[in-house]
């Protein structure tokens, strides 16, 4: 999964509602993409500005990856679609929580 930068989702928008305000509709995501089949996902983050920051990539998906299962860690890990820094990110993760 390659990250596609952050974005608004903003999901079931009143109909009427002050043109162009979402701002109160909506929740930042981080939207990422595979690579081989297409499939996408969106992450929500708790502290999105936090994570715009200068924050270095690894440390970034750590924070993203913190409360995912150790089956979903594992397969992070030994899949080829994620970025070498996600897959170190989950493979730290699983080492400091589940050994």
């Amino acid at each position: 999964m390659v990250s596609r930068g952050f974005h608004r989702l903003a999901m079931d928008v009143p109909l009427f509602r002050p043109a162009g305000d979402v701002s109160e509709y909506g929740e930042d995501v981080e939207l990422f993409v595979c690579e081989a089949c297409r499939k996408i996902e969106f992450h929500s983050l708790l502290d999105v500005a936090k994570a715009k920051s200068e924050l270095p990539p690894l440390e970034r998906y750590k924070q993203l990856y913190t409360y995912f299962s150790e089956n979903k860690l594992r397969k992070i890990v030994q899949s080829e679609n994620y970025q070498d820094e996600a897959r170190r990110a989950a493979q730290i993760l699983l080492n400091e929580t589940f050994k």
